[in-house]
């Protein structure tokens, strides 16, 4: 069994480097020797095995976001993927420094105003990625429930929707 996670693991930190098709492929391998290997060796369901099983599901998830980085850049070029990419980090990192002068700094309501247009234009920005991320990846409902805490309710222009209630989307946002 440890053997067998130690190729998940193996396989989930040298993918980095590898074309998306080439990668799911990869891991796609790895996945089906882990599954023979819990569905005919394995029965004695250990500690070994649990561990199995979590570097099983880890590689489903890696292997489905593989896919779709590859469906993406098929579809919209490695260029603009990447693009997109950057700019959703930009975008993060903005909205993070936005909120965090607002919780510092004491701000005229013009300026608010002015952050709450900043913010709403990221979450576009983070909804359309991932609407379009949700529109191309295989296995929906599987991405939709792994993503939706941590991609698409942060995408929500809460500060916008909550424009009279001061600073109450940024504490959502914030978790």
């Amino acid at each position: 069994t440890r053997l067998i996670a130690d190729q998940c693991d193996h396989i989930l930190t040298t993918v980095d480097d590898l074309a998306p098709d080439v990668a799911a492929e990869q891991i796609r391998s790895t996945l089906i020797l882990s599954e023979w290997y819990l569905r005919k060796v394995d029965r004695r369901r250990n500690d070994g095995t649990r561990h199995l099983k979590r570097r099983h599901r880890r590689l489903r998830a890696e292997e489905q976001e593989r896919q779709l980085q590859g469906a993406m850049e098929s579809k919209f070029g490695r260029k603009l993927t990447g693009r997109l990419e950057r700019l959703v980090l930009v975008l993060i990192c903005l909205v993070l420094g936005l909120m965090a002068v607002e919780f510092a700094i004491p701000l005229a309501e013009e300026t608010i105003f002015w952050f709450a247009i900043i913010d709403a234009a990221a979450c576009v920005v983070f909804l359309a990625e991932f609407g379009i991320k949700l529109a191309l990846v295989k296995g929906r409902g599987r991405w939709f429930i792994r993503h939706f805490f941590v991609d698409f309710v942060p995408s929500i222009p809460f500060g916008l929707m909550t424009a009279g209630m001061a600073n109450s989307g940024d504490v959502v946002r914030a978790g």
